[in-house]
C-alpha cells in the first residue's frame, strides 16, 4: 500500500575513469582535460569522484507523481602532471512530475539546478552553493514533454522542450555542451511484433 502511494530511493557510489591515452595525441590532449559532460577527471583513474543521491515523494514512479531529488558529490581527482589536487563538491536538486490526464496521454515535467564549488564541503561552500542554487544564476536543467498514445494504430506521438542553461554542471547529469534548447517531436509506430519505426524532427538552438 506504501509503494502504490509514496516512492523513496537512495544511492551512493563511487565513479572512476579507465581510459588509457597518450598525452601526444589531440585525443589525449582532451582526455587530459577536466570535463563537465560527467565532471569526471581523466587525469587520474584512481581518485574518483563520490556521489550520494536522495530522491523521494508523493505516487510512484510509473504513475502520477511529484517527486523531489538531492545530489551531493565531491571529486577528488588528482593531475597527474602537476601533482596538484582538484577537489570541487557539486550539490544538486530536482523536482521530477508525472501526470496522466487521461490512459492516452502524459506529462512529464523535470526541472533541476546545481552548483560546483571549489574545495570539499565546508560551512561556506555549502552556504555559497544554497545561495547560487536560489538566486538567477543560469544553472537550470529543464525537460517538458508530453507523449500521446493512439492504441488503434499502435502509435506514440512524443512533442518534448529540453533547456541546459550555460552554466549547468552537475557530477550526476551530464551533457555533451550546456547553453542549448531543444525542441523535438518524435514518432514511434510498432510495425510488427519484433519491428518499431521511430522517426523525429529535431531543432537545437544556444542562447548566445
Amino acid at each position: 500500500m506504501i509503494a502504490d502511494k509514496y516512492f523513496i530511493g537512495v544511492t551512493h557510489g563511487e565513479v572512476f575513469n579507465n581510459l588509457y591515452v597518450t598525452p601526444n595525441t589531440i585525443q589525449g590532449y582532451f582526455q587530459s582535460l577536466t570535463n563537465y559532460f560527467n565532471i569526471f577527471n581523466f587525469q587520474n583513474n584512481i581518485k574518483g569522484t563520490k556521489i550520494t543521491c536522495i530522491k523521494g515523494g508523493i505516487g510512484p514512479i510509473e504513475n502520477n507523481h511529484f517527486h523531489f531529488g538531492l545530489l551531493i558529490g565531491t571529486n577528488n581527482a588528482v593531475d597527474n602532471y602537476s601533482g596538484n589536487k582538484n577537489l570541487k563538491s557539486n550539490i544538486a536538486i530536482e523536482i521530477d512530475t508525472k501526470y496522466n490526464f487521461t490512459k492516452n496521454i502524459q506529462w512529464n515535467f523535470n526541472i533541476s539546478k546545481s552548483t560546483v564549488q571549489d574545495g570539499n564541503f565546508s560551512h561556506e561552500s555549502i552556504d555559497a552553493g544554497i545561495k547560487e542554487i536560489f538566486s538567477k544564476y543560469r544553472s537550470y536543467a529543464i525537460n517538458n514533454g508530453i507523449q500521446v498514445y493512439l492504441n488503434k494504430c499502435k502509435t506514440k506521438i512524443s512533442i518534448l522542450y529540453r533547456l541546459i542553461d550555460p552554466f549547468f554542471k552537475s557530477y550526476g547529469l551530464g551533457f555533451i555542451r550546456s547553453d542549448n534548447i531543444r525542441y523535438e517531436l518524435k514518432l514511434e509506430q510498432k510495425v510488427g511484433k519484433r519491428i518499431d519505426w521511430i522517426s523525429s524532427f529535431k531543432k537545437m538552438g544556444c542562447f548566445g
